[in-house]
């Protein structure tokens, strides 16, 4: 009979159980279905705050990858300038070593061919005529210097009322040359 009584009794306590199981579901449902419509509103909240942000972010997003696109445009055309300047500046570089190798070459062709020109020997000739004249006055100012009693012709190229009677021109270019630069 104990073991009869101990069935019975555990019997019981599983109803005893059941009906306590019982009545806390049917409270954790009347709970779940108040706290449900608040967190339902709370989450529908959040929802719409973050719905809200994932909108502004994906136009910072679309406005960066704008930006981005922009910078590597510039990116691409500037690199392309700085290249250019590159060759630009190597193919310069590299006239400029030619010019400098062919620069002794082209003084002295320039200076023979100057020398052989008609201007540079006229020139030569005047400025002996010059030299000629101007040592000519500084002798004649040391003589007078010297000799203050002594007489000379200050200027021995005037023209002389003696020499009228010559047959010659009385003004006859210094250089009868082909050509005669136009100096005074």
């Amino acid at each position: 009979m104990a073991l009869i009584d101990r069935v019975l009794d555990s019997g019981r306590v599983i109803e005893r159980q059941a009906s306590i199981n019982t009545s806390i579901q049917w409270e954790n449902q009347e709970l779940r279905a108040r706290v449900g419509l608040e967190v339902v509103a709370a989450v529908e909240q959040c929802v719409s705050a973050l719905e809200e942000e994932v909108t502004h972010l994906k136009a910072e997003l679309e406005e960066s990858q704008l930006h981005i696109r922009m910078l590597d445009n510039e990116l691409l055309t500037l690199s392309h300038n700085v290249e250019t300047a590159r060759s630009s500046a190597w193919a310069a570089k590299e006239v400029l070593k030619e010019e400098r190798l062919a620069l002794p070459r082209k003084i002295k062709e320039a200076l023979a061919e100057y020398k052989s020109s008609a201007g540079f020997e006229h020139g030569l000739v005047r400025s002996g005529r010059v030299t000629y004249e101007f040592g000519y006055r500084v002798a004649y100012a040391c003589f007078r210097a010297r000799y203050l009693d002594q007489e000379l012709e200050l200027d021995p190229f005037v023209d002389r009322p003696e020499d009228q009677d010559v047959d010659m021109p009385t003004s006859v270019p210094f250089d009868d040359g082909p050509e005669t630069p136009p100096w005074s």
